[in-house]
């Protein structure tokens, strides 16, 4: 359902409308007492229905089976083509990694908020230029504050569209359901984004251990050691400081997720004046 009104440019209103009242059946949830009175939908948890959507769905995949095809390249072959592949592989709700510049090859978590393709008439060459255009969203710190942030990024048209490219090869990542390797570095991520989110705003005094950190030499990040530090000790963490002071958390220079974290930042800061 979310994928229909992704291409139909609603996602981000009715996304909102959710939330909405799923804060409030959060809420309820939270300051009320369940009763003993048994009723389907205590605390008005939305839930949504669309009458024939089932049926609709059913007649899309019988008029165009390269969906299906796409799905079973990607399950089977972990293989993709550009349309429809790159369509089914990146859904709406899907849970991807990356890897911007300046993380050292860690990976960064993210969903897809949306996506869709292009077309754009050279006529100089009167030829089509397609694109696919994926957007993500991550959470990042603003200083007094954890907010969700989108970035755009575009795959360009496969030079040889009768030919899958492995899904290795690919700028993003889908973690697929039912393997194993995929289920551990989710968990890894979460708990890795449940620790930033409780320090990434407001100041906190932290103990860390031997070979947490690598030092800065002079020259600044591009010139980090080889080799982290061998002993442990004690750290300040104060994201707000560091903004105000002009380090910016992100070591990206030229990567559209590094420019859209600077962006948000600046941003956030301007709404405050």
């Amino acid at each position: 359902f979310m994928e229909l009104l992704s291409n139909c440019g609603v996602f981000q209103k009715v996304s909102e409308l959710i939330l909405k009242q799923a804060g409030k059946a959060s809420e309820l949830v939270t300051t009320t007492k369940r009763t003993k009175k048994s009723t389907t939908n205590p605390y008005r948890i939305p839930q949504i229905k669309v009458d024939g959507l089932q049926s609709f769905l059913h007649e899309l995949e019988t008029l165009v089976p390269t969906l299906q095809q796409s799905r079973d390249e990607i399950n089977q072959h972990q293989t993709v083509s550009f349309y429809p592949g790159l369509g089914e592989l990146f859904t709406p709700g899907a849970k991807l990694i990356c890897h911007p510049e300046g993380m050292e090859g860690t990976p960064l978590g993210c969903s897809c908020v949306q996506s869709w393709y292009t077309e754009e008439l050279n006529t100089a060459t009167a030829k089509i230029k397609r694109r696919f255009v994926l957007v993500i969203e991550f959470i990042i710190s603003v200083g007094e504050e954890l907010v969700f942030v989108a970035a755009s990024d575009v795959y360009p048209e496969f030079h040889d569209t009768t030919r899958n490219i492995p899904i290795k090869d690919l700028t993003h990542r889908r973690l697929l359901p039912n393997l194993p390797e995929d289920e551990a570095l989710l968990e890894r991520l979460q708990l890795r984004g449940e620790f930033y989110a409780s320090v990434a705003t407001d100041s906190h005094y932290l103990q860390y251990h031997s070979e947490s950190f690598f030092p800065i030499l002079k020259g600044g990040w591009s010139n980090n050691a080889v080799r982290p530090l061998s002993k442990g000790g004690r750290v300040m963490i104060d994201v707000k400081r560091g903004i105000l002071e002009g380090h910016i958390p992100v070591r990206g220079k030229s990567d559209g997720m590094s420019d859209t974290v600077k962006e948000a930042i600046k941003l956030f800061e301007q709404s405050k004046r």
